[in-house]
């Protein structure tokens, strides 16, 4: 592999050739010549889907690693609204602080994108977004809006604010994140569901909310980065939005249910995929996808 040894005159990177020893230790091979590029003024890294940040000063990856375990004060009056799992459980009394992990805030010391304490470091995406390709372009847009001045960055302390007041929303209203945010909450839970609720269907359940309010934020960050398309608001998804919705629903159960055979491609419903935009029905292939090869599109469709 290639490393980066150093940086000459602000604008020239010096790259040397390594070896790999083990785990992350690599060696400089000695017996290649350096490698330098001229006249670098913006680098753009592309980590993979192996989250990585070393090459950030430690001050712009604080928040990496906390995310498990973070959390935010709860209120001693907060209260959660009835669900499908209050029969079981009834009213637990909250924690003094819950547990961030799972929410869609994702990252305490991160708001819609931006580091807290250094506003001007971004980031496109986290791990939990479950819609992702669609989410990060939704986010690129909305980074545009802070970067040409279009939307104000608010202060560290309302950023702050603002991230609590979505992990305490989120608590009251999905059961599902409670679980993950509240332990007294998912112990309550897990003594009932022995008998009550066994296969957690309940939870389940609770999930699928959990994953249309992912809809609903995304709703909200196309309104604040003025995207060209809009699915509804933080509140309620549109009718665009509900097709969108369902349309990742039946995605994922295909991306589920594939086989060592089948891809999640090899469907035999393919008319309920289904263009948002045009109505358009999807077209079956028609052989299975590991059976194509490169010899045209007759095979496809």
């Amino acid at each position: 592999e290639t490393a980066v040894m150093g940086v000459e005159n602000n604008s020239t990177i010096v790259l040397q050739k390594t070896e790999w020893i083990r785990d992350d230790i690599y060696e400089v091979d000695d017996e290649e010549d350096e490698t330098k590029l001229d006249s670098i003024d913006t680098i753009i890294l592309c980590t993979g889907y192996h989250q990585q940040f070393d090459m950030l000063q430690q001050r712009e990856q604080s928040w990496v690693g906390v995310e498990k375990t973070a959390t935010f004060p709860v209120p001693s009056d907060w209260k959660m609204e009835e669900n499908t799992i209050t029969p079981l459980v009834g009213e637990v009394a909250p924690p003094s602080e819950a547990r961030y992990y799972d929410s869609l805030v994702a990252h305490r010391d991160v708001y819609r994108g931006l580091l807290v304490e250094n506003p001007k470091m971004m980031f496109l995406r986290h791990e939990h977004d479950d819609y992702p390709i669609l989410n990060t372009d939704v986010m690129a847009w909305l980074l545009l809006q802070f970067c040409t001045g279009n939307r104000d960055i608010p202060t560290p302390s309302e950023m702050r604010r603002q991230n609590i007041e979505q992990g305490l929303y989120e608590m009251k209203h999905f059961p599902s994140y409670r679980l993950s945010a509240d332990a007294n909450y998912a112990d309550a839970y897990k003594a009932a569901a022995e008998e009550e609720d066994p296969d957690w269907e309940l939870a389940a359940e609770s999930e699928e909310d959990f994953f249309r309010y992912d809809f609903r934020i995304m709703a909200r960050n196309m309104q604040e980065a003025s995207y060209p398309v809009c699915i509804g608001t933080q509140e309620e998804l549109n009718e665009k939005g509900a097709k969108l919705y369902e349309y990742a629903l039946l995605s994922m159960a295909h991306r589920a249910n594939a086989t060592a055979d089948t891809t999640f491609r090899d469907v035999d419903d393919s008319h309920k995929f289904i263009s948002i935009f045009t109505g358009t029905e999807a077209v079956p292939l028609k052989k299975p996808w590991l059976e194509m090869d490169e010899n045209g599109d007759d095979q496809l469709v």
